[in-house]
């Protein structure tokens, strides 16, 4: 047998945890048959893989338990092979497999938000727009911008309150609860820092309007459409959150401009 189709075999056999595979191409050792030679290798491929999950959770370990957490990952890990060269990549599926498992809905939230922030820090770079960026813009320029959010970057929705759950537990403690709440979040990736930014729903909105491509000025005027009140209040407030979003990095500054950037 070619030694590529051996290998193929070989692989073959750990990936899908099958010994009978690769059993023919391994021979067996006076105290360990063909078959406990191939499982320990299965058994060590499972066990790296449960490992990579483990890593990128620990804040849903904390709040399961080590030992039902052991058992998700374990379940996942023997439903789900490696489809990627990197390792670093597999423990992303972990929270899709939880929204569709018998888990509550704050363990999906929790874990959803955990993976979300491992997935950014995985995500291409962008450069941030700035303040100086728009100034270089007349005013029709302007109401015709689009900002777009940075690439490295997720706007969430969540019924449960996991936001403080989890900044609880990087500052050392160990709620024990997580409560009901509707929770919004910008999830970006600044200055090298993946950061989570607590959200207005009115905020959450916008945001989710200016995400596809709206420019500013539809955006703004489908939220107002959407909300009502008074116009002048409304706007006087989102010019507000604008500001803020654009000090805190919320937006990515175009490819095509970077060259041509005049500030930093």
């Amino acid at each position: 047998m070619p030694y590529n189709v051996a290998l193929e075999k070989l692989q073959g056999s750990i990936i899908e945890g099958d010994p009978q595979i690769a059993m023919p191409l391994v021979k067996a050792k006076p105290h360990l048959s063909s078959q406990e030679q191939l499982n320990i290798y299965i058994d060590g491929y499972l066990l790296r893989l449960c490992k990579a999950v483990q890593a990128d959770y620990p804040c849903l370990a904390a709040y399961l338990g080590q030992k039902k957490m052991e058992e998700l990952v374990e379940a996942y890990a023997e439903a789900t092979p490696s489809r990627s060269y990197n390792l670093d990549f597999y423990p992303f599926g972990f929270w899709r497999y939880l929204k569709q498992g018998n888990v509550s809905v704050e363990v999906r939230d929790l874990a959803e938000l955990e993976g979300v922030i491992a997935e950014i820090f995985m995500l291409p770079g962008s450069m941030p727009l700035g303040a100086c960026d728009l100034a270089v813009l007349n005013p029709n320029e302007l109401d015709r911008k689009v900002f777009t959010l940075r690439p490295a970057g997720r706007l969430l929705t969540f019924t449960h309150d996991v936001e403080s759950y989890m900044r609880s537990f990087k500052q050392g403690k160990t709620p024990t609860t997580i409560l009901p709440n509707d929770t919004y979040l910008y999830v970006y990736r600044h200055n090298r820092e993946v950061k989570r930014r607590l959200l207005d729903k009115g905020e959450y909105e916008l945001l989710m309007r200016i995400a596809p491509g709206k420019s500013l000025n539809a955006a703004i005027e489908a939220s107002f459409e959407a909300g009502g009140g008074a116009e002048e209040d409304f706007m006087v407030q989102v010019m507000g959150w604008v500001s803020q979003w654009i000090s805190e990095g919320f937006f990515a500054i175009e490819p095509c401009n970077q060259l041509a950037r005049t500030c930093e």
